[in-house]
């Protein structure tokens, strides 16, 4: 997949579902030319979503900082997301952050490391996520 230079939405397929996301690319390959950054928001059934206030400044100052790969996503159910959220536990969104670190792995110069970011409830998707994706064959280094 490509992407050039910029920010774009988009949507990225995942197990069943797609997911709204919001992704930035840097085309200069200096500084973290080689780090991806995913961001997962607070429990959506409370208003959570990738444009909370505090998602959106993590987001542009990697973005700023000339990161390969920046992406903020809305979960399961909420903005154009499809899907339905978790009512508690998260296991999905988590299979659904990891199917997400494969998906940026399939783009033209993918990230050769991520970082994951989860804000509130978001670190507990994250938390949930990191375990089977360090383990993975050929993994990623989180």
């Amino acid at each position: 997949m490509s992407l050039g230079g910029g920010t774009a939405r988009m949507q990225v397929e995942v197990n069943d579902i797609q997911l709204d996301c919001m992704v930035h690319r840097d085309g200069r390959g200096d500084g973290l030319g080689s780090v991806g950054v995913i961001i997962s928001h607070p429990y959506p059934l409370l208003g959570g979503c990738m444009l909370d206030h505090v998602c959106q400044e993590i987001f542009q100052a990697f973005a700023r900082e000339g990161c390969n790969t920046v992406l903020a996503y809305n979960s399961r159910g909420i903005g154009r997301s499809t899907g339905r959220p978790s009512l508690r536990g998260g296991a999905k969104e988590s299979e659904d952050l990891r199917a997400l670190v494969s998906a940026l792995q399939r783009f033209d110069h993918p990230p050769e490391r991520f970082v994951l970011i989860g804000y509130s409830y978001g670190a507990c998707v994250t938390f949930g996520a990191i375990s089977s994706i360090q383990s993975s064959p050929g993994g990623s280094h989180v």
